[in-house]
């Protein structure tokens, strides 16, 4: 992804995440006019959505949790917060944990150094972004917010506690993004995977430029390759912006389970990363 190409971002916002925001947010703009404030998320080469939700942990204790679900690996963040929170803040919140988790599963899958982890969070923070939030709920990916709303309360009915400790919330949506996920791929198909190989996919191929060791038939040598495909089409319509711009988008593509694993391994996908 080169400099002339920055990174939008999406946030596509449920409507108790807008008030508790407490700021009026525009809807995602639908092209046909049809499924107008259920637009299907995207992430693609230029482009990664989350679906975000917040629920108060107990009624009246002005505590929350907010959940950001991205929309191709479905990877879950959990943000825990005391009191309500602005824009800005929310997607500082979000960039810090996006950020730190992906380098941690970067180390811990062997594809950096300790001393390269440094270069990745400086690519993650220095790269051009074009942060976006509309007023939207894919159905498809808000399942899976609501499946992991569902472990949140869980969680604090189990262990007696009203809030998570950022550590505590860390370890919660760890063991979310361990659990398969179901998804139908653009063409339809019902896949069911694993989130955090899609996510780690994903960063490898954004903010690891030159730290690659395996050589990937079309891609410049130290990169990782593109996982997704061509772009095509171009949003329109406003948006609550945090930087104004918006790119084009398109579909992710499948990873099978005997296809080369998107990590660089070398080996299959079912006999790497899947598991």
């Amino acid at each position: 992804m080169s400099s002339e190409q920055p990174l939008t971002v999406v946030i596509s916002a449920t409507k108790a995440l807008e008030k508790w925001l407490g700021r009026e947010i525009p809807r995602m703009p639908s092209p046909d006019g049809k499924r107008i404030g259920t637009q299907p998320l995207v992430t693609d080469s230029r482009t990664v959505s989350w679906q975000c939700h917040v629920i108060e942990n107990k009624p009246g204790s002005g505590l929350y949790t907010a959940i950001a679900v991205e929309a191709h690996s479905r990877y879950t963040i959990l943000l825990p917060f005391e009191g309500r929170a602005s824009l800005k803040e929310f997607w500082a919140a979000l960039e810090k944990n996006w950020s730190e988790q992906l380098v941690h599963h970067m180390r811990e899958g062997g594809f950096i150094e300790k001393a390269q982890a440094r270069k990745v969070f400086e690519k993650f923070l220095h790269s051009p972004l074009k942060v976006h939030c509309y007023r939207n709920t894919d159905l498809s990916v808000n399942g899976h917010v609501t499946d992991a709303e569902q472990w949140v309360k869980e969680s604090f009915e189990e262990y007696g506690i009203d809030r998570f400790e950022r550590e505590e919330a860390c370890g919660v949506g760890m063991h979310i993004n361990q659990m398969f996920k179901r998804a139908k791929n653009p063409e339809g198909v019902q896949e069911t995977f694993y989130p955090v190989p899609r996510f780690l996919a994903d960063g490898l191929y954004r903010f690891t430029r030159g730290l690659a060791t395996a050589d990937f038939p079309g891609t410049p040598r130290g990169d990782y390759p593109n996982p997704y495909g061509e772009v095509e089409g171009e949003a329109e319509g406003e948006a609550a912006t945090l930087n104004p711009a918006r790119e084009p988008a398109v579909a992710a593509s499948k990873v099978g389970r005997n296809d080369p694993c998107p990590c660089g391994s070398g080996r299959k996908y079912k006999k790497c990363c899947l598991h």
